[in-house]
């Protein structure tokens, strides 16, 4: 097929609505003892957004986050983005960022995610966000909705966005879930990026099949220019224009989840920024999020892995 550059120069504008502190706590064994000590911790600040913010600089690509974020230690949070190399504009909300726990065992595959609330977001604070929204949405650019809303703001709230977007000429890709994924979908943004589990339950299926889920998605929101699924270590599908594609992730062993699907968007949209097709970019999004399977830090992972993976994965993407 053509290849379509989309040519753009800004940066990708990440939307992380409810940010958070993500604690990370390395524990040996921790499934088997009611007391463990923490071999290695780190605190870094987290979200989807972010983490999709956080890829694409391993990528090279330039990004800015905004959302919502905790007055109460907004300083810290600000000061350990601006360390981390991440550019963003916030709109400050009473309260604190959301802290989100994740413990694992070095050694092996074992995980436990907590996640926080948020704080709630009254209606003013969220007209105050939409406002600076506005003001940073590039024309023509990219723009990637990723994770939940924070408390008290509903999904008809932030389908705006997906509009203000469009009115921006910007091109708009979705990472939700629940009752959120649903609405936005309705909205028929310009690309929608789920796993197997959320597809189901937006469309209000119960268990199935990837290649099941992605067709039914493509009929009933045939106005969104790409959907991808994903299944974890089973095969990916794309729906592009009425075709479909399917690849299979590398086998990856001890496989990390946190921020792995935040990998694989900045995987798609580094390698549509680059001139690639949506297949390539398919492949450049198992490629990262595989990559990010390896690290227990949210969108962090080794870039030459990454292009080990791409290569062999750009030839594996087969049509359905």
């Amino acid at each position: 097929m053509k290849k379509e550059r989309l040519r753009v120069d800004c940066p990708v504008l990440c939307i992380t609505l409810n940010p958070s502190w993500e604690v990370l706590h390395a524990v040996p064994g921790w499934r088997q003892k009611s007391l463990a000590r923490v071999q290695e911790a780190r605190l870094m600040p987290g979200g989807k957004g972010i983490n999709v913010a956080r890829a694409l600089q391993l990528l090279g690509d330039r990004s800015m986050s905004t959302g919502l974020l905790g007055r109460a230690t907004h300083r810290e949070f600000l000061q350990a983005m601006d360390r981390a190399g991440l550019a963003g504009r916030w709109y400050l909300v009473p309260g604190s960022p959301r802290v989100n726990v994740t413990i694992y065992d070095p050694a092996l595959p074992d995980e436990l995610h907590t996640i926080g609330p948020g704080p709630e977001v009254s209606a003013d604070a969220w007209n105050g966000f939409v406002n600076l929204f506005r003001t940073l949405v590039p024309p023509d650019g990219l723009v990637a909705l990723c994770g939940s809303a924070p408390p008290g703001i509903s999904p008809d709230q932030v389908a705006e966005l997906v509009d203000i977007a469009r009115r921006h000429r910007a091109r708009l890709a979705v990472d939700a879930s629940g009752a959120l994924l649903g609405r936005l979908l309705e909205e028929m943004p310009w690309g929608v990026k789920v796993n197997r589990g959320e597809l189901a339950s937006a469309l209000g299926w119960g268990d199935a099949e990837a290649g099941e889920l992605i067709r039914e998605a493509a009929r009933r929101y045939g106005e969104v220019d790409w959907i991808i699924v994903t299944d974890g270590h089973w095969p990916a599908w794309l729906a592009w224009r009425g075709c479909f594609w399917s690849a299979t992730p590398p086998e990856v062993p001890a496989a990390r989840t946190v921020g792995c699907g935040d990998a694989f968007l900045a995987g798609v949209l580094h390698s549509l920024r680059a001139g690639h097709t949506l297949p390539e970019a398919f492949a450049s999004g198992i490629a990262a999020g595989s990559a990010a399977a390896h690290s227990p830090l949210p969108g962090l992972f080794d870039r030459s892995v990454y292009e080990q993976y791409f290569t062999s994965l750009a030839s594996r993407v087969t049509g359905r």
